[in-house]
């Protein structure tokens, strides 16, 4: 029995077509499981104003010095180590994957970390464009500045030109200010 040269032709591009669709999708996964591992995509909850804190943020300076009172001590991982005027918790910064950091808060009396919200950098390589610190009674995380925020489809990064966000601990629940008009950030 001769063997028909078109069915192995055939065969030899289906197994062909099989192989790269299987690469492909295997570097996908690859890529979402490394690039994108870790990344906290908290959607925040949009309002207009959140009496104090929207005022607060609004005062805030990109590049405010670092504070110099002395802290509790804090041994996890992480950096820019923010504690709050009543020492009860602190907002710590660790990177996640590619430019994107998370931003979380440790509750010095639960001993316990809380991922917030990750967020990339807004030009990649050159550093963080956002800060925090805690509002004057203790009770809100303030973050602002700017960068992109892993609110797409499928992870991707959607770039928010002005972050204003509250973060109440007690409520575990993250608000965006919008519109952030009125600050005195550097640029944006």
């Amino acid at each position: 029995m001769v063997p028909d040269r078109r069915a192995n032709r055939r065969c030899v591009i289906w197994v062909t077509a099989a192989a790269v669709v299987l690469i492909a999708a295997s570097a996908f996964a690859y890529w979402r499981f490394f690039c994108c591992y870790g990344i906290v995509n908290r959607a925040p909850k949009k309002v207009a104003d959140l009496p104090p804190y929207g005022d607060e943020i609004k005062r805030q300076e990109l590049n405010p010095p670092a504070p110099a009172a002395p802290t509790p001590t804090y041994t996890g991982q992480g950096g820019y180590l923010r504690w709050a005027p009543d020492k009860s918790r602190a907002a710590v910064t660790t990177n996640v994957a590619g430019y994107y950091r998370t931003i979380s808060v440790w509750d010095e009396h639960a001993r316990r970390l809380t991922p917030v919200i990750s967020i990339e950098d807004a030009d990649p390589g050159s550093g963080r464009a956002y800060r925090y610190t805690w509002s004057e009674d203790s009770k809100a995380l303030l973050i602002y500045g700017h960068g992109s925020l892993p609110w797409g489809e499928n992870g991707a990064a959607v770039w928010v030109s002005k972050i204003c966000f509250v973060y109440l601990p007690h409520e575990d629940q993250l608000y965006f200010i919008d519109p952030c008009k009125g600050t005195k950030w550097a640029y944006g």
